[in-house]
């Protein structure tokens, strides 16, 4: 079995996994897990990391939450939580305090040679080609995520999970609003938020996110900034509706399948450095928003954008399958 990893993760690797450990990252064709023959199999995903900017990898994190609870109904073993990150603690699937023989990394389904190699964007399809592609989408991040461990691996939980508040009472005049991102995501402006006050003007509105996010001052909304992680996640779960951008907070969102999701497309998704700390602030064009496919195969970013996710646009008008912001 070939020894591979995602260097996206090299500066953590290092502290976290000895050198006698084995990483794995995706499988080449032909490859085949050898599930049987580990016992103790470690468990990768992207840790914390702070910046100018804020604090990352809350999506990164949750977008492989289903995948402790799929290997498990698949092959009826445990993985082992390497990280022990707060948001996995209610997670039944996980085994804490042991030693891995070998680490699988969830991150990215690219198979890279070499312990700590970077990885280039062209390793993905050129963004500025997706839109000359016909269009196909996967059905989840889930199912991509199985489907590079083991092509026949069954996806039993298509949605990050937390197995918290999962009972919890939903209020049906709350709405929870998430206005901003750290680095990749413009935010609301004073008309989304003109909207917003009008259509919910008999609901409680309540903004979670960083204490930097783009906000109003109205009575009307109750701002809850820099919440621990799981206050954040238990204002999402008791909410009828949340409304935000491309951010970690949609990745709670889509932990509580109850809770109707609307998700503002002002990400620009055609930055070609993958350094994003060189991202320009553009925001989406018609043409990008006439070519937006929820899990569209040919491009990354589409594929966080969940099929059961309503999406809208900053325009007055329709565009694809996006609607006007006038209607959220």
């Amino acid at each position: 079995m070939k020894n591979w990893c995602m260097g996206i993760n090299e500066k953590f690797y290092d502290n976290l996994i000895p050198e006698d450990i084995s990483i794995v990252a995706s499988m080449e064709k032909g490859d085949t897990w050898e599930v049987d023959k580990y016992e103790k199999i470690g468990f990768w995903y992207r840790p914390t990391w702070t910046t100018k900017w804020g604090t990352h990898a809350i999506g990164d994190r949750l977008n492989r939450s289903h995948f402790p609870e799929n290997f498990y109904r698949n092959y009826g073993k445990k993985l082992i939580d390497i990280l022990e990150d707060e948001m996995f603690d209610h997670n039944p699937y996980l085994i804490r305090g042991e030693k891995p023989e070998i680490v699988y990394d969830t991150l990215l389904p690219y198979p890279l040679k070499g312990r700590l190699k970077q990885y280039p964007l062209n390793d993905f399809l050129p963004a500025e080609l997706y839109r000359d592609l016909p269009v196909g989408t996967v059905s989840s991040m889930a199912d991509v995520c199985n489907y590079f461990f083991d092509s026949n691996m069954k996806t039993y939980l298509r949605h990050p999970r937390l197995y918290k508040y999962e009972d919890i009472e939903t209020k049906q005049n709350k709405v929870v609003i998430n206005t901003q991102g750290n680095v990749v995501c413009t935010g609301f402006n004073a008309k989304t938020f003109e909207v917003l006050l009008e259509n919910y003007k008999n609901y409680e509105i309540v903004q979670i996110g960083g204490e930097h996010d783009c906000y109003i001052e109205h009575e009307k909304i109750e701002r809850k900034l820099n919440l621990p992680f799981w206050e954040s996640a238990k204002e999402i779960a008791e909410a009828a509706i949340y409304i935000g951008v491309l951010t970690g907070p949609y990745e709670i969102a889509k932990c509580y399948p109850k809770v109707r999701k609307k998700i503002i497309l002002f990400q620009h998704p055609l930055y070609t450095d993958y350094d994003i700390t060189q991202y320009n602030g553009e925001r989406w064009d018609i043409n990008d928003l006439e070519r937006f496919h929820p899990g569209h195969r040919n491009f990354l970013e589409f594929q966080w954008c969940d099929h059961n996710t309503e999406y809208y646009n900053e325009h007055d008008y329709d565009i694809g399958v996006t609607m006007s912001y006038k209607k959220i």
